[in-house]
């Protein structure tokens, strides 16, 4: 990553990042990046063109303070596992505008669709009233600085919507879906394709993102279609070790702990459906799932249940979306139709936009009108 810039025109503050996020800041409006830490799938960037630098939340809030740029981009003010960092970000820029009279223009990108008032009773272990209380007193707070607001999904929306109800109002807020852009590598690489029926999941392997619940479907799929040739598993996580020993021997299941983002890109052109299983508890419900993302970035079917923000757009585009608490059963059924279906890799890269809508966003949030 390049050094910092003397004064940037976008400074951006998150508390974590992960590859993603680099790529993506490539293309947008060019900035300077202040992050506290590395999320678990972070993997360094070749070109390392991105301006960011790892900070410590004093020095962030000094930067805030001080600094001189046009816009200033925060972490979204539902995001409770940031409220250590972010009430101090918030009151810095509070600080700076009124008291320095310093001008600038605070933004936010918004895709948190879990009600805060259960998280925050489970975090705090107080009842679920207080809890609700302390969310909405909370997202008053970290609103107050905010001018722009970005909503990736219409049900992030409601939730910030109920949550800190007519201080939305206030605020200047664009809502659309965020959906990928095809990805490149698609027609990059014409000798890998979805030439056989391969079933992938990518991503954390925990149990919030439904690996107990795959392992038994895939179970499910072998023992009833001998037709279907294989699941592929990519990532790392809490379940390592169980997910290792109930794949060790098994000639139907493919597992690679944290490979590197060329392979995983091979295996989602190769792949005709990826799924994602995502299990909400109070403390979290899947935003919109970066897997689910790249499946329809790279045209697979994708099978998801309904704790998604992509939840009613998969639908209305003939992917798979079952509860929570599905049918094992029905489920498998549905996945091996769509392994043994006509191809669809054309149809769901069509239904997708040209362009990244988080850049679109971007350029919204931060950019003079």
């Amino acid at each position: 990553m390049s050094d910092s810039p003397v004064s940037p025109d976008v400074l951006r503050v998150y508390d974590s990042v992960r590859t993603t996020h680099l790529t993506l800041l490539e293309t947008m409006v060019p900035g300077h990046l202040l992050y506290r830490d590395k999320m678990y799938d972070y993997e360094e960037p070749p070109n390392g063109t991105v301006s960011a630098e790892r900070s410590g939340l004093l020095r962030t809030v000094r930067t805030l303070l001080s600094t001189n740029a046009h816009f200033v981009e925060l972490n979204e003010p539902l995001m409770i596992r940031v409220w250590p960092s972010l009430v101090p970000q918030t009151l810095a820029l509070l600080f700076a505008r009124y008291v320095l009279r310093r001008h600038f223009t605070v933004t936010t990108y918004v895709i948190e669709n879990n009600p805060p008032g259960p998280a925050v009773s489970s975090f705090l272990h107080v009842p679920q009233w207080a809890g609700s209380m302390i969310a909405r007193a909370a997202s008053r707070v970290l609103l107050a600085p905010i001018d722009r607001i970005g909503f990736g999904t219409d049900d992030a929306y409601r939730n910030l919507r109920d949550t800190a109800g007519p201080t939305i109002d206030r605020k200047d807020v664009k809502v659309r879906l965020e959906l990928p852009n095809p990805c490149p590598c698609v027609g990059e690489h014409p000798g890998t394709g979805k030439a056989a029926p391969v079933l992938l999941f990518v991503g954390e392997l925990s149990a919030r993102k439904g690996v107990p619940e795959l392992m038994l479907l895939w179970d499910n799929i072998s023992e009833n279609d001998s037709r279907v040739r294989q699941l592929v598993v990519l990532g790392k996580g809490p379940l390592e070790a169980e997910v290792t020993a109930w794949a060790t021997g098994r000639e139907d299941i493919e597992l690679k702990i944290d490979p590197p983002r060329e392979v995983i890109h091979r295996h989602l052109r190769e792949a005709t459906v990826q799924i994602l299983l995502s299990q909400s508890n109070p403390r979290w419900r899947e935003q919109i799932g970066l897997p689910n993302m790249e499946g329809l970035a790279h045209g697979c079917v994708v099978a998801s249940t309904d704790q998604t923000g992509y939840a009613g757009w998969l639908k209305e585009h003939g992917h798979i979306v079952v509860e929570q608490l599905f049918d094992v059963d029905a489920l498998a059924n549905a996945v091996v139709s769509a392994l043994h279906g006509r191809s669809r890799v054309t149809e769901i890269t069509a239904s997708l936009p040209a362009s990244a809508v988080r850049t679109d966003f971007d350029t919204w949030m931060n950019t003079a009108w």
